[in-house]
C-alpha cells in the first residue's frame, strides 16, 4: 500500500453543522411554550410559599407576643407586597412580586389583611383567600390560593386554571 494515503481530518463539515443547528433551533422553538408554563407555575408556587411562610410567622409572633398581629397588603393590593405588624410596629415586609397577578380569591369582600389574635386564631369571620396567577394568563398555569381557616392555620390549595 501507498504510505502517502491522506487521512481525512476529524470534525464536522459546514453543511453538517448548519443542519444540526437548524434541527436544534426547531426543537428549541417547540419547547419554549411549555417551558413558559413551567416558569409560570414555579413563580406562583414560590409566591404562595412566601405568603404562607409570612402567615406562619405572623401567627407565631401573635402567640409569642400575646398580642394581635396583622398581615396586610401594601396599599391595599397584594401585588404590591405585604407587611407584618404588631402594635403599630412593622415586623417584616415583603416587596412586590413582579410577573404575578394576585387577587382576593374571588370572594365578594376583598381581603386586605389577615389578623391573628393573641392565641393565634384568625380574627373576623369568613375564610379569606389570596390567589396567585401569572400575568401571562396561560391556561396551562395552575392558580394557587393561600387561605387561612378560623383556627389560624394557613393552607395552600390549587384553585383551578388562571383566567
Amino acid at each position: 500500500m501507498n504510505a502517502k494515503i491522506r487521512r481525512r481530518a476529524a470534525g464536522f463539515t459546514l453543511p453538517e453543522l448548519l443542519i444540526t443547528l437548524a434541527i436544534a433551533s426547531i426543537l428549541a422553538s417547540m419547547a419554549v411554550p411549555g417551558f413558559q408554563g413551567y416558569i409560570g407555575n414555579q413563580q406562583a408556587r414560590s409566591a404562595s410559599q412566601q405568603l404562607f411562610s409570612t402567615l406562619l410567622y405572623a401567627r407565631s409572633e401573635a402567640i409569642k407576643r400575646n398580642a394581635p398581629v396583622t398581615v396586610a397588603a401594601v396599599d391595599g393590593a397584594w401585588g404590591n407586597g405585604w407587611s407584618v405588624s404588631a402594635a403599630g410596629n412593622t415586623l417584616r415586609r415583603t416587596a412586590a412580586i413582579k410577573g404575578l397577578a394576585l387577587d382576593d380569591g374571588g370572594g365578594s369582600d376583598p381581603v386586605g389583611s389577615f389578623s391573628f389574635d393573641r392565641r393565634g386564631r384568625l380574627q373576623g369571620g369568613g375564610l379569606p383567600r389570596v390567589g396567585f396567577c401569572t400575568d401571562a394568563g396561560s391556561a396551562s398555569v395552575a392558580r394557587r390560593e393561600v387561605s387561612v381557616d378560623l383556627s389560624g392555620r394557613a393552607n395552600i390549595v390549587l384553585g383551578g386554571d388562571c383566567p
